[in-house]
């Protein structure tokens, strides 16, 4: 028996957890960005952008993670 990707229960848990880890990236992309700047706007861009993208991945993760159902075995 083939599962359809789109009744796949799974498939939603890998695509939440694709975002959570974009998300995640873009974050520390935003904060190296601004490590190497001297300037006062700088730090609120890393405390504002980078830490809220990032908070916001670990967020949608485990959202992702404590709505997933358990998938069954096909035996």
């Amino acid at each position: 028996m083939t599962r359809d990707s789109s009744t796949d229960p799974s498939s939603d848990v890998r695509s939440h957890l694709s975002r959570a880890g974009v998300l995640i990236v873009l974050g520390l992309l935003v904060e190296a960005s601004t490590l190497f700047s001297a300037h006062p706007t700088a730090f609120l861009v890393f405390a504002g952008a980078g830490a809220g993208l990032v908070v916001l991945g670990i967020a949608v993760y485990f959202w992702a993670v404590l709505r997933a159902q358990p998938v069954p075995v096909d035996r």
